[in-house]
């Protein structure tokens, strides 16, 4: 068909194109929705369930949004064990919710948890996580773990 149409001068293909693109840039809009409202979602449901442990436990403890800036400011994300927990080892320490506040560094072994250690042991009793499987369970592997009382 576009061989007709070729030799009187009109060519369909531009008319075919700008169709095209205001058809993609219509389901563009309508997927950046779905999305928002996905996220949405998620952001309620996780908000339900923060409420729900707040209910539940009495020790409910969490971050504020500035101590978390100030945190990621450094490359740390910082969270409280929201369930029981049971440290593996020689004394098997149970951790009650809410009772532990645990230290990611990003950094790994360059980060700044590492270089201020001796401080978050004499200041506030910290230690670092050395048991591998809980470190899986809870972060990717590769980060330094440190939790405190």
């Amino acid at each position: 068909m576009r061989a007709k149409f070729k030799s009187s001068g009109y060519d369909n293909r531009k008319d075919l194109e700008s169709c095209l693109y205001v058809f993609r840039e219509a389901k563009e809009e309508e997927l950046s929705k779905l999305e928002e409202n996905a996220k949405l979602q998620r952001r309620i449901e996780a908000e339900k369930k923060i409420e729900a442990l707040k209910a539940e436990n009495p020790d409910y403890k969490a971050l504020t949004p500035t101590q978390r800036d100030e945190f990621a400011k450094l490359h740390i994300k910082a969270e409280y064990n929201m369930h029981e927990e049971v440290l593996p080892g020689a004394r098997s320490i149970t951790l009650k919710p809410f009772g532990r506040l645990f230290l990611y560094d990003n950094m790994g072994y360059n980060g700044c948890l590492r270089k201020s250690k001796e401080e978050l042991k004499s200041k506030f009793g910290a230690k670092y996580t050395k048991d591998r499987k809980m470190v899986k369970k809870r972060v990717r592997n590769g980060l330094k773990v440190w939790r405190t009382p």
